[in-house]
């Protein structure tokens, strides 16, 4: 299987406009799509990353979106449905033939992570293209391999809202980068806590993680 891997920069999107403003990652998958009423529905699900302000600011931002039609959130795990006028067009990066491994990762920075799979090499160059038609494209991979997973949210263990706090800080800090650019003490000072307070939120959230990653 042909497995492609882009980074999408489209400055006039409205999510990566809002995930660049506010800081947070957003992961999502898209559920469902369908047409009623001269509108597209479309349904998607995923997870919310970030600090607990910039998290809070950017949903209340969200709710608000013309966008929008319905949306919930729990311990950072949204569902929302989003409408748009009915084109001939079809989706660029979205093909009910393809295979998605991975969700769509939009970072701080508002730029996009696209993994999608194909029997079908001249399929996924085709899709390619388009999209260099439409947006800022850089291709990370694209090479023939044999899938070994598939990323589903609901199996993902269930951390505190600390322990996602202090694993994200970690990771935003370069806590997890080789040499470190940080350590535990400046990133409890960041998230105001004691020290022991916040290793004791960290080495729980790895424990859970590490074995379910392994």
């Amino acid at each position: 299987m042909w497995v492609v891997r882009l980074q999408i920069h489209d400055e006039r999107d409205w999510l990566s406009i809002l995930t660049k403003k506010y800081h947070v990652t957003v992961l999502g998958y898209f559920l469902s799509r369908y047409k009623k009423e001269h509108k597209i529905y479309i349904n998607g699900a995923g997870l919310i990353s970030g600090e607990e302000k910039n998290k809070k600011l950017f949903i209340t931002h969200l709710k608000k979106s013309k966008h929008i039609n319905k949306f919930e959130i729990k311990n950072d795990f949204y569902v929302m449905q989003i409408t748009r006028a009915y084109t001939q067009e079809e989706d660029t990066l979205v093909n009910p033939e393809f295979i998605y491994p991975k969700p769509i990762t939009i970072l701080p920075d508002g730029k996009e992570i696209w993994e999608f799979a194909s029997w079908d090499r001249a399929a996924l160059e085709k899709t390619i293209r388009k999209a260099e038609q439409q947006y800022d494209v850089k291709i990370l991979s694209i090479k023939e391999q044999k899938l070994n997973r598939i990323a589903i949210f609901n199996i993902t263990p269930n951390l505190t809202d600390k322990q996602k706090q202090a694993i994200t800080i970690a990771m935003e800090h370069g806590y997890y980068a080789w040499p470190k650019k940080t350590d535990m003490r400046k990133l409890a000072k960041i998230m105001k806590i004691s020290l022991a307070t916040y290793q004791a939120h960290l080495k729980k959230a790895e424990a859970k993680l590490i074995p379910y990653s392994l």
